[in-house]
């Protein structure tokens, strides 16, 4: 999820931290920043969020004897295929997924499109933004990964999951933070509700969860579409623990911010409350076991098929009670639970904790040292 950054474009790092600029995912960007920043307008009532119960850890089953993490594809199948497209989303319903997470942007006529990133040329090898474009200019595109594919419309991937067959699988929208948040908000539910479902299906209340960044969504969430579930979507459990405020809240953390004592800690009190927690992008076994033994909610993967593998083989250790032979990993107590780590996570998690922290305190710098904990209570505000 990362690229490369310039000093132009984190202009407050390059003030205090220079050297650390070349490192930065672009969420940190200064646009970012300002967003995760800024206060939201109070809600004039309590929220009524509600919890997204059907995202919850699968059940034990025959097949299946432990609870474990639904599988999410990320971008759809996306270690084989283009991402956010329909045959990625296809090929990892056929692989096993049981949701997808995608991504929201606003094209200029306000079609609401499924891409990750503003710019088109990573994904379409074009110069400028999606939002520089009509729906028409954007239709006649196609993706630079092979086979070459178009960008889907959000009331077209509905449509595709209305359909009989595809009813039990539910939706992480990642709502992106470059397009106006109210008007991307109220185009989206517009989207939503143009796309019927048919009689006696769950509704897409109980199928999509709006995914945000910044607390400033919460209001329009609560205004727009009331009655959506959401997940806070974000890289740091400090920042995130603010959401813990509002009732109902999910999250969906960078795995990586997870691990050691204060992300243990995290998903403990997360269960505690009942709140679903998912962790991406995971991608490489030993992470995926680590979620596993986490008891996490949602694994948010490239390769869906290779975490059902990964997960059917811890399953059957478990049950065995053979987890043993595991190499290159080490074992960490969390009052009596087995989590599994590597010395390279480790690192890993040091190094993003560390950019956290720089983050936080360069936000609070710039906005105020009660920034999340005030805009979270205002938000939450009884008129």
């Amino acid at each position: 999820m990362a690229s490369s950054s310039s000093p132009e474009t984190f202009p407050l790092l390059a003030k205090y931290a220079p050297p650390l600029v070349k490192y930065i995912p672009p969420i940190f960007s200064r646009k970012n920043m300002e967003k995760l920043g800024e206060a939201p307008a109070p809600l004039g009532h309590s929220p009524a969020f509600p919890i997204p119960s059907f995202t919850r850890a699968l059940p034990p089953t025959k097949q299946t004897p432990l609870q474990t993490p639904q599988a999410i594809a990320h971008r759809g199948l996306k270690a084989h295929y283009p991402e956010n497209t329909m045959l990625g989303f296809r090929a990892a319903l056929a692989a096993g997924a049981h949701a997808l997470e995608t991504d929201i942007h606003l094209a200029r006529d306000g079609t609401v499109v499924l891409a990750h990133d503003p710019s088109l040329k990573r994904c379409f090898g074009r110069e400028g933004k999606i939002a520089d474009y009509d729906w028409p200019e954007l239709a006649e595109m196609r993706t630079a990964a092979t086979p070459p594919q178009p960008m889907p419309r959000l009331d077209e991937f509905l449509i595709w999951l209305a359909e009989e067959q595809n009813e039990a699988v539910w939706v992480l929208l990642d709502v992106k933070m470059d397009d106006v948040a109210d008007v991307l908000m109220r185009r989206v539910a517009e989207t939503i509700t143009s796309v019927a479902v048919r009689e006696g299906a769950r509704p897409w209340t109980e199928r999509i969860v709006l995914g945000i960044w910044a607390t400033k969504y919460l209001p329009i969430c609560n205004t727009r579409l009331p009655g959506f579930p959401v997940a806070h979507i974000g890289f740091s459990t400090t920042y995130a623990g603010q959401f813990f405020a509002v009732p109902n809240i999910a999250f969906n953390l960078l795995q990586i911010s997870l691990y050691g004592p204060f992300g243990g800690a995290f998903v403990r009190k997360a269960r505690r409350l009942g709140r679903p927690v998912y962790a991406w992008t995971v991608n490489e076994e030993r992470r995926m076991r680590f979620g596993l033994r986490q008891g996490l909610d949602g694994i948010i993967t490239d390769d869906v098929g290779a975490y059902l593998r990964v997960r059917d083989e811890w399953v059957r250790r478990r049950v065995e009670g053979s987890e043993e032979g595991l190499v290159g990993e080490r074992v960490q107590k969390v009052k009596g639970d087995e989590v599994w780590w590597s010395w390279k996570d480790v690192v890993d998690a040091i190094k993003i904790q560390g950019l956290a922290v720089v983050f936080l305190l360069l936000i609070r710098w710039h906005f105020g040292w009660g920034v999340e904990r005030k805009f979270v209570m205002q938000s939450v505000a009884v008129g």
